[in-house]
């Protein structure tokens, strides 16, 4: 045999090893690439078929306006229990042009929590992030307030369902957590419309929609940073994790619409705050969820301290990083797997409002991934606030108010029509709202001094006023700033009525300096 036909066998024969082999690893490494799209989707209970099937995502549907809307009891009834045959869906459509966001995400929020805690039976302050189309079925994006998400920032164009995303948060916070767990602080500089009910509730510790409220609640929060800090030093310990006296709630801060602040408080006083509490508020048990439309304009430091972006449709390219904290490159290659499939979109790529209304592309670190949230209408909403427990001290305050405005049409109700509750410590969860402004000023607009001293009104504002302000003389000229008198109010004989009230109540101490309430 010649030597070129003995190479031509040889080859021959490499040639059928390689295909047999060839055909082998081609089978392994498709195996590989379905077990790592299944981990990624949290899958990995199930074994992975040897026919996988194609993997091609549903066949998209058209793109509806609004996800469906399952209707809710509309009489207040009682919670559901992990029992309840609530399930998440099985089947759904991905949204067009959104990655693999469920194009009809369950509305039933019962749904979401029920995941929540099936998927984290243990975890601490779970919230539901949204839907979208894993492997094989829907899955839930989920997200823990505490050791995994410190604060975040949820943007979006105009009807991209910022507070609606939030109220998910909320609701299933509220659910799985006692006042005694967990107290909000709600700061909508716009009115407070879409947050309309939750300045009665038990869970409420500050409530702050009007123009005048803005400053004070902003106060107020530093202040009780600086309080955590002086419980947790003397515990002797270096985060709220590590505190088990059980008497510093979860506090979780609400911010709506940022733009809106700047204006009343200026840019540079606002980006200061900012970046002071988020940070250094972490380790107090505080967490931070600003909302605003765009955060391209907006001040650069305080955005390092967030954790989670929750970036909804943005106009231009140009909004993307801002919003997210990665460029626009980056966002398509990190939400691009490697065989291909998009699970994550740039902002400036969205759905376009109203009909992608609740899509968001969640950034942490470098993992991006598009959700659609659950939609909550208004009689949802409304079912769940009934759900929740109302205070009965902030119930009686709202009539009374109520009842002020309607004897005195020219007042301005904004001041009167909720419970802004600054300076309260969150361990007393029946603390009162403090007084109207148009209510002190009508006592000591009629009242004598002799008579103050004695008014129960007059000494609980006091109080109130002292525990936020911690001097004498601001207090002083506050209360009787809409009196005639001096140019701001003070005058040494209302000094020493405001200092006899507090040291009656046990708020100033007997040398006029140290607060007795401060460790309260």
């Amino acid at each position: 045999m010649t030597t070129g036909m003995t190479l031509l066998l040889l080859f021959g024969c490499l040639g059928v090893i390689a295909v047999f082999k060839g055909r082998d690893i081609y089978d392994e490494v498709r195996l590989y690439r379905m077990w790592r799209s299944r981990y990624y989707a949290g899958l990995l209970d199930a074994a992975v078929p040897a026919n996988p099937g194609p993997a091609t995502p549903p066949v998209v549907q058209a793109v509806s306006v609004v996800p469906v809307m399952p209707a809710l009891p509309a009489t207040p009834a009682p919670l559901f229990d992990t029992t309840d045959d609530i399930s998440p869906p099985l089947t759904g459509t991905v949204l067009e042009g959104a990655g693999r966001a469920l194009k009809n995400p369950p509305s039933d929020l019962r749904i979401a929590i029920k995941e929540c805690l099936r998927l984290h039976p243990t975890g601490r302050y779970g919230v539901p992030l949204g839907w979208w189309f894993g492997f094989a079925k829907p899955n839930l994006a989920t997200a823990s307030l505490v050791n995994d998400v410190n604060m975040t920032l949820v943007t979006g164009f105009t009807d991209s369902g910022k507070d609606n995303f939030v109220l998910t948060w909320l609701f299933s916070l509220a659910y799985r957590h006692t006042p005694r767990e967990l107290q909000f602080a709600l700061i909508d500089g716009k009115g407070g419309l879409s947050l309309n009910g939750w300045h009665t509730k038990q869970h409420t510790w500050l409530f702050a929609r009007g123009k005048q409220d803005i400053q004070p609640a902003m106060d107020a929060l530093r202040a009780e940073r600086e309080r955590r800090t002086k419980i947790l030093w003397d515990a002797k310990c270096e985060k709220w994790e590590e505190y088990e006296q059980g008497d510093l709630p979860l506090l979780v801060v609400y911010v709506s619409e940022l733009m809106l602040l700047q204006s009343i408080v200026g840019k540079t006083d606002l980006a200061d705050w900012l970046n002071e509490e988020l940070t250094s508020c972490r380790a107090m048990g505080i967490r931070y969820i600003i909302g605003t439309q765009n955060a391209t304009k907006l001040d650069t430091r305080w955005r390092s301290q967030i954790s989670l972006h929750v970036a909804g449709y943005q106009q231009s390219q140009d909004g993307d990083e801002p919003n997210t904290g990665i460029s626009s490159n980056a966002l398509r290659k990190l939400g691009t797997r490697d065989d291909g499939t998009v699970v994550g979109v740039p902002p400036s790529e969205l759905p376009i409002p109203p009909a992608g209304a609740g899509v968001f592309t969640c950034v942490q670190g470098r993992e991006v991934l598009t959700i659609r949230a659950p939609f909550l209408d208004r009689a949802q909403r409304q079912w769940w606030l009934a759900q929740l427990p109302d205070d009965a001290a902030k119930l009686a305050a709202e009539r009374k108010a109520t009842a002020t405005v309607m004897s005195q049409p020219d007042s301005d109700p904004s001041s009167l029509l909720h419970a802004l509750m600054t300076g309260q410590p969150l361990a007393i969860a029946d603390a009162k709202p403090i007084q109207s402004a148009v209510s002190i000023a009508d006592l000591v607009k009629h009242k004598t001094l002799a008579e103050l001293e004695k008014d129960p009104t007059f000494i609980e504002t006091c109080v109130q006023i002292y525990t936020r302000l911690r001097q004498v003389r601001p207090v002083t000229a506050e209360l009787f700033e809409s009196k005639p008198g001096a140019k701001d109010g003070y005058t040494g004989s209302r000094h020493q009525l405001v200092t006899r009230v507090l040291r009656a109540a046990g708020a100033l101490a007997d040398d006029a300096s140290i607060p007795a309430m401060a460790a309260a």
